[in-house]
């Protein structure tokens, strides 16, 4: 502390460690010390006659008066700035540091290898071959350097050093790696180390990448490489072995590396797969650990994995992935459309035709015919071409059908439009027919001559002769057909769909199979088309009415999407893959994503809502005016602070509920549990405090994400459609955190 260099060999062989000692030794005389001249001994006079002068009576010393008293070199030689800490003072500092120190060389050799970008870094070999020393001697001057800064910085020790740092700057280290040992974490992804401590010191995480190594260093951190390009290095406590270190990453690229087919895959079945690799894992439970060291890897929901869309290997996995969040069938275009948006621009596809060539290749994707829309095969949708549907059922049913009917048939089967099913009809005489006014038949069926087609009311006055000769009495339909086909040459099969198709035909099926008709006398006030009575409505309308029931049993009027979906499953006996294209096709619900997540809500459209129904219901006071000050500000002006205050709000439950759990509740809490809120959303769970982990860690990453720069305004206007949502979601884990609190306090 008080820069002593030339006495320290003889003081320390002395066994004179501290101040007291040097006190009562100068009081006595040097004399008997040995490696202790005239130059020991004037330097330990003058430092101790600085230090008389600035000691207080307390103990307490004035440490930048006392180098100023010694003549040193005060650095910076302002207090620091935390916005230009990083841009300006840091680099500055070095430089005084490195200049009163060593040589100029030293110090071109410093900046060029720790105060420049990474690009720009220049390599031992390099400058070796400059200066005409050898790569290991660069090191070592480097080494040098960084320990002129970090002994002082660090371990507070000036030993053979003339300048002082202002205690600002020391402080910036010291609460730093401060930060860094009480979160406790063993090993960070380069980026998320950078971005925390960009968060604790206010400066840009793009200029403290430029200076990256040098912080690091100084910390006593180190960076692990990884063999696999894409996965981003590990920094961890230059301590930690390079044995466990090693181990970490060779699990990590292995995780990667399993997750490259674009599955989702939970903590058990990653572990199986590592186990009969024969790699390294200790346990299941180091999954999740690993999975955060993982820069690929994204978390779908609780214990459940996946790679990040961006590192998706090919075309093929990127469509799976997007039609799976999709739930339905979807265009080329829009799929290409939707890559796009998930990727980097230098890595989007440029045509659609790259893309198709690809997801053709790939038995997980199905075209629909020719309608450029693609369908997971595991959805057992049908995919062949319309055209092909048509001729089915017309073989199917054996007689011409009425265009509204054949199109409502066909839609059921696969997507489409019903101007698509006419064009076809029309536009392919080789293999359809029009027999009659809007109704159509197979062309194989026989020619028919157009002149002759029959409209609506002439085939009813035949019928009406044709019954009026048998006296309105029942006849098997087979016998009408017969009879108007003789009468005016169709075809068997196109006359029956004729007939079954006016208004003046009845017919009924009895138990047997044969079809009896009789006369409708009323058919003149029948509609101009065939009608059916439904014996139920629709599928996709039992869907949307019964998604439209449960939200607006909601007093906020949105549902997670999954939970609809997976209860309507259950409820109505209909597979997930109809549900999700019933919703998407209604007008009356819509779908929201949260940002960032696969997260969906549900919600009828154009409800959006500032309402909270449930804060009333919020005991603590301090809580619900925090509560009642973020929701005022859900505006699109100001929705990222009031979600970053409810996420603030969270967090500290999160830790009063741990800490009340141990002090009043008699739960097993340790300090690693309460420094994270990861970890002690990961404790809540365990202890069954809390069922949804979902949820938690749904509301955990949008607490990291309001830490991030303010959103655009067109992100904030899209952030909007969410807000009141998650806002429903904080206050009700807030109301279920206080609950539990005042449980332990009572019990």
């Amino acid at each position: 502390m008080i820069h002593l260099g030339k006495a320290c060999t003889g003081l320390e062989a002395a066994g004179i460690d501290s101040v007291g000692k040097l006190i009562d030794a100068a009081r006595s005389g040097f004399d008997n010390l040995k490696n202790f001249g005239a130059k020991a001994h004037s330097e330990t006079m003058d430092a101790l006659k600085a230090l008389s002068s600035v000691a207080q009576a307390d103990g307490s010393v004035d440490w930048i008066e006392y180098a100023a008293r010694r003549g040193f070199e005060i650095i910076p030689q302002q207090s620091s700035d935390t916005e230009t800490f990083v841009n300006d003072i840091l680099p500055a500092a070095c430089e005084r540091v490195i200049r009163a120190q060593f040589e100029d060389r030293d110090w071109n050799i410093f900046k060029r290898r720790l105060l420049v970008s990474k690009e720009e870094s220049e390599t031992l070999q390099a400058i070796g071959d400059v200066y005409g020393i050898t790569r290991e001697r660069v090191r070592q001057i480097e080494s040098l350097c960084l320990d002129a800064l970090r002994s002082p910085l660090i371990e507070n020790d000036y030993r053979k050093l003339a300048f002082r740092f202002q205690p600002e700057f020391v402080e910036a280290f010291r609460s730093a790696l401060a930060h860094y040992t009480d979160l406790g974490v063993p090993a960070w992804i380069k980026s998320r180390w950078i971005r925390e401590l960009a968060q604790l010191w206010q400066a840009s995480e793009t200029k403290l990448m430029d200076h990256y190594r040098l912080v690091a260093e100084i910390l006593g951190f180190k960076s692990i490489p990884s063999s696999c390009s894409i996965l981003e290095p590990l920094v961890v406590d230059q301590k930690t072995p390079n044995s466990e270190s090693n181990r970490w990453i060779t699990l990590i690229e292995s995780i990667h590396e399993i997750l490259s087919d674009g599955a989702a895959r939970d903590s058990f079945e990653l572990a199986k797969v590592l186990k009969a690799k024969r790699l390294p894992l200790k346990n299941v439970d180091e999954i999740p650990f690993l999975i955060e060291l993982c820069s690929t890897v994204e978390s779908v929901k609780e214990d459940l994995y996946r790679l990040r869309f961006e590192y998706l290997r090919g075309r093929a996995n990127q469509a799976v992935r997007v039609l799976n969040e999709a739930g339905a069938p979807l265009h080329n275009t829009a799929l290409i459309r939707e890559i796009n948006r998930q990727l980097p621009r230098d890595r989007r596809l440029k045509n659609v035709e790259n893309l198709v060539g690809q997801m053709s290749s790939d038995n997980r994707l199905l075209p629909i015919g020719k309608s450029g829309k693609w369908s997971l095969a595991e959805w057992k949708l049908e995919t062949r071409p319309i055209i092909e549907l048509i001729e089915e059922i017309f073989t199917d049913e054996g007689e011409a059908i009425h265009i509204d009917d054949l199109t409502e048939r066909v839609l059921k089967l696969r997507t489409g439009s019903a101007a698509s099913i006419s064009l076809i009809l029309s536009c392919n005489p080789d293999r359809f027919r029009r027999v009659a006014p809007h109704i159509y038949g197979l062309t194989a069926w026989g020619k028919i001559d157009e002149s002759s087609l029959l409209d609506l009311d002439t085939t009813a006055q035949f019928v009406e002769r044709y019954f009026e000769q048998r006296a309105g009495k029942e006849v098997p339909f087979k016998e009408l057909r017969e009879a108007f086909s003789k009468e005016t040459g169709s075809e068997s099969r196109s006359a029956a769909g004729i007939l079954a198709n006016n208004p003046a035909v009845k017919i009924v099926r009895p138990k047997t199979y044969i079809r009896l008709a009789s006369f409708n006398p009323n058919w003149r006030s029948e509609p101009t088309k065939r009608t059916y009575t439904r014996r139920k409505p629709p599928q996709v309308d039992v869907i949307v009415a019964a998604v439209t029931k449960k939200l607006e049993q909601e007093p906020t009027g949105e549902r997670p999407l999954v939970d609809i979906v997976s209860e309507l499953e259950k409820e109505l006996d209909i597979r997930r893959a109809t549900i999700y294209p019933a919703i998407d096709q209604s007008e009356a619900v819509e779908k929201i994503t949260i940002k960032g997540s696969a997260f969906k809500i549900c919600r009828l459209t154009g409800r959006s809502h500032n309402r909270f129904p449930e804060l009333p219901k919020l005991k603590n006071p301090a809580w619900r005016a925090e509560c009642e000050r973020a929701v005022e500000k859900l505006t699109p002006k100001d929705v990222d602070i009031a979600l970053f205050l409810l996420g603030r709000q969270f967090d500290q439950a999160m830790r009063l509920l741990l800490e009340a759990a141990r002090d009043q509740g008699g739960f097993p809490v340790s300090e690693g549990h309460i420094n994270r809120l990861q970890n002690r959303i990961d404790w809540a769970v365990s202890q069954h405090v809390f069922t949804d982990k979902a949820n938690l860690v749904l509301l955990k990453n949008e607490r990291n994400e309001r830490g991030h720069e303010p959103p655009a305004p067109d992100e904030q206007e899209a952030t909007m459609k969410y807000a009141p949502y998650l806002a429903n979601l904080y206050i009700d884990y807030l109301i279920m955190i206080d609950d539990r609190i005042r449980g332990f306090k009572h019990s």
